[in-house]
């Protein structure tokens, strides 16, 4: 028979004890070392995953608030945009109501202006060339009619249709003022007046002064006559009562009797100094209005130069005297 082996626990030695316990502190240590290493390896992964975070949680911050700003200005650029809208439709508004002209408002008719019926005409003049139309109900309801120059015998180029005359219609130097007189007897210069006159009546004038209509006495270039004259003055006011305009001679003193029942009106500037105030007896026995103005060179001695003329026994008391500066500013004395 086989014997059965039993084998009774060993009994440790001191020795034994020793190494078992210096074996147990190594693997202790070498668990420790594997333990530190595991977190260090996964300390790293969490501090990068932990900054990443906070970096898209940062981005995700600045792309909110880009898109709040784009929105921002997106709502910005539409306000504007509609602003740009209103003020486009309310600029089309205005304009339409201007350019709206009713037919019943101001009829134009030859008539004889009085001098209670009007106003001085040389503080309505100087129209503006690139307005299109005059509010003319503010001023017919107001009592006061407007009156709109124009150069009718002297080339000016500063105006808008100066390159429609022809070189050889234009002549002499006008003395003291940067214009040249004008061929009147041409057709050519006849045809571009009559589109002033057409622009005057566009523009809901209720009258024109024609001024330079004296040329025949100056050095003109051309030799021009006194028939010369009188015949371009006569289809001046014709033409200007063809388009519903009253005109007015202004000066062309010595041919005022040949003229007087052509035009509705005078305007006269310094007759007084030049002692021909006399000569306009007969728009006064028709009638009709007689403007008239004396300049001075300063403000400062207007008190008297009014107290001059106004006084004067060569200034007829149906006259409508202003006394007015040499630029023609807003000032201005009455008699």
């Amino acid at each position: 028979m086989r014997s059965k082996l039993h084998f009774e626990p060993a009994q440790n030695t001191p020795q034994q004890l020793r190494r078992n316990r210096e074996v147990n502190k190594t693997k202790s240590r070498r668990r420790q070392t594997t333990n530190t290493a595991t977190r260090t390896n996964n300390r790293p992964q969490e501090q990068t995953n932990g900054h990443m975070n906070k970096q898209h949680c940062h981005m995700n911050k600045q792309a909110t608030t880009r898109t709040n700003k784009i929105a921002t200005r997106t709502n910005i650029i539409a306000t504007r945009t509609n602003n740009i809208v209103t003020r486009t439709n309310s600029i089309s508004t205005r304009t339409n109501n201007i350019s709206t002209r009713t037919d019943n408002v101001f009829t134009r008719t030859q008539t004889t202006l009085s001098p209670e019926q009007t106003t001085f005409p040389q503080e309505q003049t100087a129209f503006p060339q690139e307005q299109t139309t005059f509010p003319q109900e503010q001023a017919t309801f107001s009592g006061k009619k407007v009156i709109c120059y124009f150069s009718a015998g002297s080339y000016e180029n500063w105006r808008s249709d100066h390159s429609a005359f022809p070189s050889d219609v234009i002549g002499h130097k006008l003395d003291g003022w940067n214009e040249k007189w004008l061929d009147i007897r041409d057709g050519r210069v006849k045809s571009i007046m009559s589109a002033r006159l057409k622009k005057a009546q566009d523009k809901g004038c209720d009258g024109v002064e024609p001024d330079n209509v004296d040329g025949y006495t100056n050095d003109n270039g051309f030799h021009l006559t006194a028939h010369d004259q009188l015949t371009y003055n006569k289809w001046l006011a014709t033409e200007a009562h063809n388009h519903g305009l009253s005109v007015g001679l202004k000066n062309d003193v010595d041919q005022i009797q040949e003229l007087e029942s052509h035009f509705d009106w005078a305007l006269n500037e310094e007759c007084v100094h030049y002692n021909e105030c006399k000569k306009y007896q007969p728009f006064i026995d028709a009638h009709k209005a007689v403007f008239h103005v004396e300049y001075v060179d300063s403000h400062s001695s207007g008190s008297s130069k009014k107290g001059s003329v106004c006084h004067s026994s060569r200034r007829p008391q149906q006259f409508i005297t202003l006394i007015k500066d040499w630029d023609l500013t807003d000032w201005r004395m009455t008699c």
